[in-house]
């Protein structure tokens, strides 16, 4: 689902260079915990609450090396959410897009237990605080992201659509008839509207396991039966 326009835009900001640690691997360790911390900080407290001095102190860094990674606390963000959505897209592949139909792999999408411990919980509520905060960088940057991702993912589940479609051995009238983009949406509004319960009202979810149970049930029907 990686989109080349979304990809310049997280990384449209230059990094400073001057004063880095010249040790490769240890240059990378702490860049990676700058990124956690930041992630951390902006999905508990909100982009607006969080300075520099708190990523900084959150990694156990001084504020100064903070500016050897970052231009300010939008390019931050910028590449806190860059890394986020490539460690989503290499679980989706390796795990999910690795099994060999597109049925077992609509399977694993919809596999709730299977995304329990990930990130993109954090990820939706990082978004939502980013609708909402005070830098129209922020907001235009949010707006941009949850654009494209619906889109790679609508076209994602449309393909595997029809594609496990024709290894049920439908006809070509029962597939010219199967409103794909309709069903596509309906999967992605369900799924938004239950991670935005999990963010609200945590305490009256599902178990993953029957919600993967009944999610499959609802969306997936058409596609559970083996081959003809």
């Amino acid at each position: 689902m990686s989109n080349p326009r979304t990809d310049e835009a997280l990384d449209a900001a230059p990094r400073r260079t001057r004063g880095r640690p010249p040790n490769l691997e240890l240059r990378n360790a702490k860049h990676s915990r700058m990124l956690d911390a930041a992630f951390a900080l902006f999905t508990q407290n909100g982009y607006d609450q969080v300075t520099v001095e708190e990523i900084a102190r959150g990694s156990s860094q001084s504020k100064g090396a903070f500016y050897w990674y970052f231009k300010d606390k939008e390019d931050c963000l910028r590449q806190v959410l860059q890394e986020k959505t490539r460690q989503l897209e290499e679980m989706l592949t390796e795990v999910v897009l690795a099994q060999p139909t597109a049925r077992e792999q609509l399977m694993g999408i919809a596999d709730f237990e299977q995304w329990v411990g990930q990130d993109l919980f954090q990820i939706v509520v990082l978004l939502n605080h980013m609708q909402h905060c005070s830098s129209s960088v922020a907001r235009d940057m949010a707006k941009e992201i949850e654009s494209q991702w619906i889109h790679g993912a609508r076209r994602m589940l449309c393909d595997l659509g029809r594609k496990a479609a024709k290894e049920q051995g439908w006809s070509k009238e029962q597939a010219d008839a199967f409103d794909f983009e309709s069903w596509s949406l309906c999967c992605l509004a369900s799924c938004e509207g239950l991670l935005h319960r999990a963010q609200q009202s945590p305490e009256t979810m599902i178990e993953p396991r029957r919600l993967t149970s009944t999610f499959r049930s609802i969306f997936l029907e058409p596609f559970l039966h083996e081959p003809k």
